[in-house]
């Protein structure tokens, strides 16, 4: 059973639609995550030249960095969490790993130091909805 789903042109003005896209359901949902893919690598070859970590090694760097702080005494978990402390520690993880990695392979990217703030501000600080 072939199922499609008429995809206009709205760009073609009036007269000039194009025709219908004529494949299956699978066809068109292959090609949507080709474009996605394209498009994601695009994304993270400019965090790379930006020098911005990527937003999962972000993730496991303030895991690592809470992991710090919990791990620094033994009454830790009924102590308050200095959230400049666990941001500091975000960043020196981040910047850890970039050496590590940059020892390992020459070619692996290097972090600027303000752009892995900001990462970590924009994951860390701002409200998922604020931009």
């Amino acid at each position: 059973m072939n199922s499609f789903i008429p995809t206009p042109d709205l760009d073609a003005g009036p007269g000039r639609i194009a025709p219908p896209y004529r494949g299956t359901a699978a066809a068109r949902r292959e090609r949507l995550r080709k474009m996605n893919a394209g498009h994601q690598r695009l994304v993270r070859e400019r965090r790379r030249e930006a020098g911005e970590p990527d937003p999962g090694l972000l993730d496991r760097a303030i895991v690592d960095a809470l992991r710090s702080v919990l791990l620094r005494c033994e009454n830790s978990v009924s102590r308050p969490i200095d959230p400049r402390l666990v941001l500091a520690l975000t960043r020196e993880h981040l910047l850890q790993r970039c050496a590590r990695a940059r020892e390992a392979d020459p070619e692996a990217p290097v972090y600027d130091g303000a752009a892995v703030a900001n990462a970590v501000i924009r994951r860390g600080i701002r409200t998922p909805f604020s931009g």
